[in-house]
């Protein structure tokens, strides 16, 4: 078990788990005397538990934490899993609301940076228009629109 650390610390200590792609349990024990739990399969983040909360529910209360004890055990969690959010974005949900910068996502994470040419994004920005406007109907450019000027380019 290691002594009482930062957030940040433990925070890079899961990132560390998931970008080794380790299967186990991370047992904290936070400052203010609660027990969190993560459960990963190589390097995926299948179960999360704050006290009784579990799933989405405990990803902002552990976020709320400013430190605590850990411990990792190659031992898993059978028989349970939460629907969560991607790993990726659990991580960023987990820095953000500490001012840890978010870390961008990638669909794979062994895959090289690549740019997208701009053919590429034009077509696929129209791809995704059709298929919200066949969910959304005529409003869907706008909607297309709006979240492209609130998440920015690709």
């Amino acid at each position: 078990m290691h002594e009482n650390v930062p957030y940040s610390r433990i925070l890079q200590v899961l990132t560390d788990l998931v970008d080794d792609q380790s299967s186990g349990t991370l047992y904290i024990h936070s400052d203010c005397n609660h027990a969190i739990t993560f459960a990963l399969d190589t390097g995926r983040i299948y179960a999360i538990f704050h006290g009784a909360r579990r799933g989405r529910k405990a990803i902002h209360l552990i976020s709320q934490i400013s430190g605590g004890s850990y411990r990792f055990e190659s031992t898993g969690l059978s028989g349970i899993s939460h629907e969560l959010p991607t790993t990726p974005e659990i991580l960023n949900l987990l820095r953000i609301t500490h001012g840890i910068e978010a870390r961008p996502a990638r669909a794979n994470p062994n895959a090289p940076d690549t740019e997208i040419s701009d053919d590429d994004k034009n077509l696929l920005c129209q791809q995704l228009k059709g298929l919200l406007a066949k969910h959304m109907g005529p409003i869907a450019e706008m909607v297309f629109e709006d979240a492209m000027d609130e998440f920015g380019d690709f």
